[in-house]
Formats: structure tokens, sequence, C-alpha cells
């Protein structure tokens, strides 16, 4: 399994652990699947957000039976979500605030990249205006905080595109 250097997957693992342990948790976490940095814990959080829709209870058994046969093959069955049960732990929002935090860096190393893979050809002015969109849809993301690198890079885009 290839694993991004920018995601934290124990503190994914925290995060989906602790909703197993206490489901009420969902209804104050800002996260949303995409935040996820490991497919299956997408996955497994998309089904949280499609049973919690439905009120129905959220355990390990229960999200099993609601995935379905593709899910299931990429979330690795009962035994894997039986393993993130156990993956729980007293500081919740310290973890969410991790897989955020390794969001955005992820977010922010793919729009590096749009850069430097589109600065060379075409409209530089072009390139410019959909590097600053994709960065206001990241300030976006996780309440509208902004992190101090992103807002320093945007501002030179800016100033740039002056």
């Amino acid at each position: 399994m290839e694993f991004d250097l920018l995601t934290h997957v124990e503190s994914e693992k925290v995060v989906i652990g602790s909703i197993f342990a206490e489901p009420e948790k969902l209804n104050d976490c800002s996260l949303v699947p995409e935040y996820f940095g490991v497919r299956k814990h997408q996955i497994i959080f998309e089904v949280f957000k499609e049973m919690q829709k439905k009120g129905t209870p959220i355990d390990p058994v229960s999200v099993y039976g609601v995935a379905g046969e593709s899910r299931l093959a990429i979330i690795g069955g009962l035994g894997a979500l039986m393993d993130l049960a156990d993956f729980n732990a007293t500081n919740f929002e310290y973890h969410q605030g991790i897989v955020l935090e390794h969001y955005r860096q992820r977010k922010l190393n793919e729009i590096g990249k749009f850069i430097s893979q589109n600065s060379g050809s075409g409209d530089v002015h072009e390139v410019m205006r959909e590097a600053h969109e994709k960065f206001s849809k990241l300030e976006e993301s996780g309440g509208g905080t902004e992190d101090k690198e992103q807002f320093r890079i945007k501002n030179v885009l800016l100033r740039t595109n002056e």
C-alpha cells in the first residue's frame, strides 16, 4: 500500500476510531472525506456521513453492512474496521487538526506542482489566476483559517499579477 508522505495515517486512524467509540463526535467534526489521505479512510468517513444522515448507528459491524462489496474491497473487510475501532483517543480535536493540516499541505504541494508544470507554457496570467482560485478554495477548507505560508504565496502571486 502506498502512502503519501504528507498524510498522518495514525491521526486519521484516531479520528475514525474515536467516531466508532463516540459516534456523536461526528456532529462536531469539521472534516470531509477528501481531507483524509488514505483512500480507505475516505471511504469509511463517507459511510459514516451516509449513516449519520439516515440515523443508522455507527459501529464496525454496521459500517460493514452499509459499505457494500466494492467499498469493502478497499476498506479491507470487517477485521480492518474492528482494528480501526481500537484507535480512539481523548484528544479527538487535536488529531482532527492534524488531518486537516496534512490535507492542506498536500493541496499546497499540488498547487505548487500545477504552477511549476504550467508556468512555462501558455498564458502566465491564466496560470496565476487558476493558482489563485486553487488557493482560495484551500482557504475555505477547515473553517476559513489561513496558513501563513499559503497567505504569503498567495500575496506574491497577487503582486506578480498586478
